[in-house]
């Protein structure tokens, strides 16, 4: 299912359906990164009343401004859910903006394909540098563990020395030492590998 926040991995095959055959609780599947890789709840829904499926135009739509999301859900629970709704909660040009991003799924889809293919290439470069170890992942980021330098000091040295910014993800819980790359283009990309490279090899 959806790419996890911040390791990129996806949920493993039947996970979500052994999941709302074990509880008779609500399950909500956030799939904010979705669109970048990995399988959907998407068709679960007409079978399974209790799921409800998050989604966003903050991602891959590269809205973020917007604060625009949407769930999918079954009449009964959507009718609950929307008695918790603010009125007006969505003003018009939130709106007319999703409307256009809609119209334009076909340029949305290739630039997530030119996502994707940054993001399969940073990971290429990452798992080339000695000293950290690069997660797979099927979001538009790539999470690295910092094994022969502290993250903090690989963070401030990104910033300072190169002028590249990441996501020190390294206080979470069994995220220790890891940092959070974003990927942006080609060069960005290109760049962020030669900076980790030299500064894992102590070139700078």
């Amino acid at each position: 299912m959806p790419p996890n926040n911040p390791t990129g991995t996806p949920f493993p095959d039947g996970a979500v359906e052994r999941l709302l055959a074990e509880t008779e609780a609500l399950v909500v599947m956030d799939e904010a990164y979705q669109d970048f890789g990995g399988p959907t709840a998407i068709p679960l829904l007409p079978d399974h009343p209790r799921l409800v499926v998050l989604r966003t135009f903050s991602k891959a739509m590269s809205l973020a401004g917007l604060r625009f999301g949407y769930a999918l859900a079954h009449p009964a629970v959507a009718a609950e859910i929307a008695k918790a709704k603010l009125p007006y909660n969505v003003n018009r040009v939130t709106l007319a903006a999703a409307h256009a991003a809609l119209d334009a799924a076909e340029l949305l889809a290739e630039r997530t394909r030119q996502v994707q293919q940054s993001r399969d290439l940073l990971y290429r470069l990452l798992a080339r540098v000695p000293g950290l170890r690069a997660f797979p992942s099927a979001a538009n980021f790539v999470l690295i563990r910092c094994e022969a330098r502290p993250a903090a000091d690989v963070f401030a040295r990104l910033v300072t020395e190169h002028g590249i910014l990441v996501r020190d993800v390294s206080g979470a819980p069994g995220l220790e030492e890891c940092l959070r790359i974003t990927a942006g283009t080609e060069d960005d990309v290109e760049a962020v590998g030669r900076a980790l490279d030299a500064i894992f090899q102590g070139r700078t």
